[in-house]
């Protein structure tokens, strides 16, 4: 097996650098848009591998780079149509809030009152 061509190398450079940024996106709150990214590494990966074939060329470190495209459209997927997000309502929360309009309604009162005393 020869070693890679320049024109590989630079698709596998590609690969990996956008699949990680997809992979990367695909755990933080924009989670659809991390596919775009993922899918870019997917698409590049893939034509690097099909040129490495082609020319009887190494193969493993583009596997590399399409199995990270691949964890990254997964992820991605997986966290955009299966995980949902919930939001919990917090009742310490709550409850701390109506007393603090509680403690300034009976301020406002106080005051009335201090004013009709004086």
């Amino acid at each position: 097996m020869k070693s890679n061509s320049v024109l590989v190398k630079t698709l596998i450079v590609l690969g990996f650098l956008t699949g990680i940024v997809g992979l990367g996106m695909a755990f933080t709150p924009v989670k659809i848009m991390a596919l775009f990214p993922s899918l870019v590494a997917l698409f590049i990966s893939l034509i690097a591998y099909f040129i490495a074939k082609a020319k009887q060329e190494k193969r493993v470190v583009v596997f590399i780079a399409l199995l990270i495209a691949v964890a990254g459209t997964s992820v991605a997927l997986v966290n955009e149509f299966i995980v949902k997000d919930t939001v919990v309502v917090d009742q310490k929360f709550e409850e701390k809030k109506e007393q603090s309009v509680q403690e300034v309604e009976d301020t406002d009162e106080l005051d009335e009152l201090q004013d009709e005393l004086e």
